[in-house]
């Protein structure tokens, strides 16, 4: 089967593409049709393997980065963590923009990036999942769309009822 659809995956701040891409396998494995394209965010810090969205001037580098990728075969995008509030602020950027978007853990003590979140327009499908135990706001509570929490904190849902719930929206598309 040839998979022309493709899925932008951002992972979390701290993290890579590797260890977000083994994270979602589950969710991937019943999504045959879609072809997920994980990428390291632009920014580096001294730990090794580890990748950040922002940096001292803000979101920029990520908006260049992912123009560099974008193309008009992606039809959604999926963050994590931080990866998921990049997710959001770079789609205002993207043409053609992603038909959906899912969203998971995007909370946070901090209010980074908040106002410019509150600015962004999405037209797409939204989905996004929180952890009942993660003591952060979620960011992304102002998106038209389906909103739902896992047991567990902040993390990417393990539980086949989460699971299923990302899978069906992800299929419905």
């Amino acid at each position: 089967m040839t998979k022309s659809k493709k899925v932008l995956c951002f992972h979390g701040g701290s993290s890579n593409k590797d260890m977000f891409k083994e994270w979602l396998l589950p969710i991937i494995n019943q999504c045959p049709q879609y072809e997920f394209v994980f990428f390291n965010a632009p920014v580096t810090r001294e730990k090794p393997n580890s990748y950040y969205w922002f940096n001292k001037d803000g979101y920029k580098v990520t908006v260049d980065a992912v123009n560099e990728i974008w193309d008009d075969s992606f039809v959604g995008v999926m963050g994590m963590s931080w990866g998921s509030v990049a997710t959001m602020l770079t789609v205002p950027y993207l043409n053609p923009q992603p038909q959906w978007a899912v969203t998971f853990i995007s909370t946070f003590p901090q209010v980074a990036f908040k106002e410019d979140l509150a600015k962004v327009q999405f037209n797409g499908s939204f989905f996004n999942i929180v952890g009942e135990k993660d003591a952060g706001e979620n960011l992304l509570k102002g998106f038209d769309g389906e909103y739902t929490s896992h047991p567990g904190g902040h993390i990417i849902p393990t539980d086949e009822p989460s699971i299923k719930k990302v899978v069906g929206f992800i299929n419905r598309q």
